[in-house]
């Protein structure tokens, strides 16, 4: 379980793949309900992770020049404001 959700990754791969600084806490629930394990013979982990806090500015340009036929200019630009809870 990853937040109390159910995940299809086994766990020494879930493990693995999320850093160790994104980890709050590891909760072992050693008697589970029968919602999670109807055999009722083993514990589930549940790892619970940081709540990421992002505000601020960000912005991208891309400049492009092509000279096949004719001289072509591209560009592009983005810019905004971020806050993930």
């Amino acid at each position: 379980m990853v937040d109390g959700k159910l995940s299809n990754v086994p766990a020494a791969q879930l493990l693995k793949q999320i850093p160790s600084t994104s980890i709050k806490s590891i909760e072992l629930i050693t008697n589970p309900s029968a919602k999670y394990n109807p055999d009722g013979m083993s514990g589930i982990i549940n790892i619970i992770l940081k709540k990421n806090i992002k505000i601020g500015f960000n912005g991208n340009i891309n400049l492009g020049l092509n000279y096949q036929d004719n001289p072509k200019f591209d560009w592009f630009w983005f810019f905004g404001y971020v806050k993930v809870c």
